[in-house]
């Protein structure tokens, strides 16, 4: 058990927060598991956002400090990211924040209402109701947008659709 502890009191950050708590676990006092927990929380940055700026900076952080003579597994260690994450900034030629994508809208949202008002039988589909995978399948065929099942729900109620749970199907209101 105390060498359990010695190698958690060498791993942690900040040591002189957790040699109290470490003393109270060889005591009995606490349970090694919250001391463990205690070690990793204070040690990574799991759950922290960052946001784009952030994210840049740190990247072209962790490419200068390679390029400084830091191994890559220790810059991977500081930045608490993967060694492939850190290979990964290496091979990017741009380092700069990008904008994340959003909805493709569909150009001719009529269109659309008055497909989704006729029954799957008349566009030749071989189906009575319509079903997230057939909408999508459909939005891909007359307009050339391909969309995820799940992204479809919004686009649908925004339109005036309401999804039939015992059916499992889309219905206008």
């Amino acid at each position: 058990m105390a060498n359990v502890i010695a190698g958690l009191e060498n791993s942690c950050l900040d040591i002189t927060l957790h040699r109290g708590i470490l003393r109270q676990a060889l005591k009995g006092k606490i349970c090694i598991l919250w001391v463990i927990l205690a070690c990793y929380a204070k040690s990574s940055m799991h759950g922290i956002r960052l946001n784009k700026k952030q994210e840049e900076e740190r990247r072209i952080n962790a490419v200068k400090d390679v390029s400084n003579g830091i191994s890559i597994k220790d810059v991977a260690r500081k930045y608490d990211v993967s060694i492939f994450t850190v290979y990964k900034w290496l091979r990017r030629e741009d380092l700069s924040a990008k904008p994340r994508k959003g909805f493709t809208k569909i150009k001719d949202e009529g269109k659309l209402v008055e497909i989704l008002e006729r029954s799957p039988r008349d566009l030749g589909l071989n189906y009575d109701f319509w079903t997230l995978k057939l909408i999508a399948y459909v939005i891909e065929r007359e307009f050339g947008v391909k969309y995820n099942q799940r992204s479809l729900g919004p686009v649908l109620k925004k339109l005036g659709f309401k999804y039939k749970k015992g059916k499992g199907t889309y219905v206008r209101d």
